[in-house]
């Protein structure tokens, strides 16, 4: 059973400052930190790997408190053991970019695992009882195995609802969030398609019908704010978002309003700065 406390770190140290969420924060001193107990209200969840809590993983942003009309010290709340990491079975540079995406916007440590699938590795027995297609992305969630990008992006956001990467059940958003959160397959599909300059089927047989339906469908979806929901940014457009800057930097996207401003919006997340840096790196 993991426990939860809050730390205080002292004023005038370096990381007493606001963080973004997933960021790692390393090397402070037993002497930087000082026990506060039960004031789990300020930040949530921490990873430390070391009883003097020398490492931890944000997930939730700083609050910086008052006291007098000045700011005093910052508050974290950290976990202790107990809680399995996730585990993200990735490819670098692949449709499983995403999912790093998807992980930094959710603010739940992680640990990332490398499957080469362009080598090969996805057909290895091991990975194979994880993900039967043998691709990526698929993540492990303790005992639980979850491949397909919108499967994955459907259990965390509904598991993790404090991100609030997902409309709940009773809002009007439900619906529209869930079809576009799908409609990336068939946006994935016609822009690989038009990749790799393969003839496309007839409209009528195509899943997704026709490069022109796809392009119009997304552009209409853009029409109404800054995301997909309007508003609200959601897991859907970290799927279908996220695949916005390659497909303009490939082609296979026509490089016009919404498009542009679209991609802007998405790398201008801190969120999506991380997961590239990381896949990059």
């Amino acid at each position: 059973m993991s426990t939860a406390h809050a730390v205080r770190m002292r004023p005038g140290h370096p990381y007493s400052q606001r963080l973004r969420v997933g960021e790692l924060v390393e090397r402070a001193s037993t002497a930087d930190i000082e026990s506060m107990g039960g004031r789990d209200a300020f930040a949530a969840m921490g990873r430390s790997q070391h009883p003097a809590m020398t490492v931890f993983w944000v997930s939730s942003v700083f609050e910086t408190l008052s006291h007098n009309g000045t700011e005093s010290d910052t508050f974290l709340c950290h976990r202790n053991s107990g809680t399995p990491m996730i585990t993200v079975y990735h490819c670098p540079r692949s449709r499983s970019s995403n999912a790093l995406f998807l992980m930094e916007e959710l603010g739940q440590p992680y640990e990332i695992k490398i499957v080469d699938v362009r080598a090969g590795e996805g057909q290895k027995p091991e990975y194979l009882a994880i993900n039967p297609m043998g691709k990526v992305p698929a993540i492990k969630d303790g005992n639980d195995a979850v491949a397909e990008s919108g499967a994955i992006a459907l259990y965390l956001c509904d598991k993790y609802p404090q991100a609030k990467l997902a409309p709940p059940m009773s809002s009007p958003l439900r619906a529209p969030y869930l079809r576009w959160l799908f409609f990336n397959s068939s946006m994935d599909a016609v822009l690989v398609d038009r990749m790799a300059k393969r003839e496309p089927l007839p409209a009528a047989m195509a899943g997704y019908g026709d490069y022109d339906r796809v392009i119009r469908t997304l552009k209409g979806g853009l029409a109404k704010g800054p995301w997909l929901l309007g508003d609200m940014f959601s897991a859907a457009d970290i799927l279908l978002g996220g695949g916005v800057p390659w497909g303009l930097m490939n082609g296979t996207l026509p490089k016009e309003t919404p498009f542009l401003e679209y991609a802007d919006r998405i790398r201008a997340r801190p969120a999506y700065q991380r997961s590239q840096a990381k896949d990059n790196g």
